[in-house]
């Protein structure tokens, strides 16, 4: 086989999903929009913070709360993909695993107790920003079964 010589039309063979929905927790919130959202081990969203060790699904798309409701009370719409994030630490190197220490923060460190939360796959480091990729694709890099899996990740 050789190389190309000239442009061809090349199509995706698998998209990513452009929005994910996931229902509050009881009393979480509030989501900023932009920030990183997890989900627990009932597979509700939360904030992330640090050493909770659930994954992260996304960022949340708008600003969203379920402050002083039950859990289900609110569904939160959240978007996956690549996104930049602030970092903590060691610089990280692209395909390293990354973890959250808040909603806006990452680090490729589990943490002191080796349960922060999984964040996603570094794709890119510049300018202090981490660009992580972030949701339902890079969820079978965590070698534990359910929402959670930074400790053993």
């Amino acid at each position: 086989m050789t190389a190309l010589a000239k442009d061809r039309l090349a199509t995706v063979q698998v998209e990513f999903p452009h929005k994910g929905t996931y229902p509050a927790a009881s009393g979480a919130g509030p989501f900023y929009a932009g920030a990183l959202v997890a989900k627990d081990a009932s597979g509700r969203a939360v904030v992330p913070t640090a050493d909770d060790g659930f994954v992260a699904v996304g960022v949340s798309i708008a600003h969203q709360t379920n402050a002083s409701g039950a859990a289900g009370a609110v569904n939160i719409e959240v978007a996956p993909g690549v996104v930049p994030l602030k970092l903590q630490g060691a610089a990280p190197k692209p395909g390293q695993r990354m973890y959250y220490v808040d909603d806006q923060t990452v680090s490729v460190t589990t943490g002191t107790t080796g349960a922060r939360g999984f964040a996603g796959i570094c794709t890119e480091y510049r300018n202090s920003t981490v660009y992580v990729l972030v949701g339902p694709l890079v969820w079978g890099v965590v070698s534990t079964a359910g929402a959670t899996g930074a400790a053993t990740a």
